[in-house]
């Protein structure tokens, strides 16, 4: 909206954006560090979380097909020791709409290369390194205690890395609540007053 003096709206706009893709350093990395903002907004939000989890809901709930051998090693998926690998995709599918991205860690047979398992992992601790020409090189999950160093570094075929919206040449997806949090902060006071 252009007003003037005589009408007193005031000029409405919106700041330009960069992606934060590749750079001239040998490496650029990326982390999530709004993930426990955007989970606070997720839990307690219910029409946001409502509609994430009945996106996800019909995201997974559409199924998959696979032939016998694969659909084998998927019904022994077990994430963190409790799911089947429908939990393991609509964890998945939730959390990176909640933050842009999610992870699971890979679990394969050292021997014969099977899948064995997909452990579900926190999205605040994963940094993505990527390389000058905008290729993902590794994934470091970082220390939760706030030191700055990565505790366990994998390849990118160790990872399983669901985006949301990836947009232009980002290696990181975009959260779903960012856009919102205006209306979500003045829908919730609006409601408390």
């Amino acid at each position: 909206v252009v007003g003037s003096k005589n009408n007193g709206t005031t000029a409405y706009t919106v700041d330009p954006m960069q992606t934060d893709g590749v750079n001239q350093l040998e490496e650029t990395y990326y982390q999530n560090m709004r993930w426990t903002q955007q989970w606070g907004y997720f839990d307690k939000v219910p029409d946001l979380k409502s509609a994430i989890l009945m996106k996800a809901i019909w995201n997974v709930g559409k199924g998959y097909t696979a032939d016998p051998r694969t659909l084998a090693i998927l019904d022994h998926i077990s994430g963190c020791g409790i799911d089947t690998f429908d939990d393991v995709l609509f964890n998945m599918e939730v959390t990176k709409r909640i933050g842009g991205d999610s992870y699971c860690e890979i679990i394969t047979d050292s021997d014969t290369g099977l899948l064995l398992n997909l452990k579900p992992l926190d999205p605040s601790t994963i940094r993505i390194v990527i390389n000058p020409k905008g290729i993902i090189t590794r994934y470091e999950q970082m220390s939760k205690t706030g030191e700055k160093k990565a505790e366990i570094k994998f390849n990118p075929e160790q990872i399983l890395h669901f985006s949301n919206n990836r947009i232009a040449d980002q290696v990181h997806g975009i959260s779903d609540i960012d856009s919102m949090e205006k209306t979500i902060l003045a829908s919730e006071q609006n409601f408390d007053d």
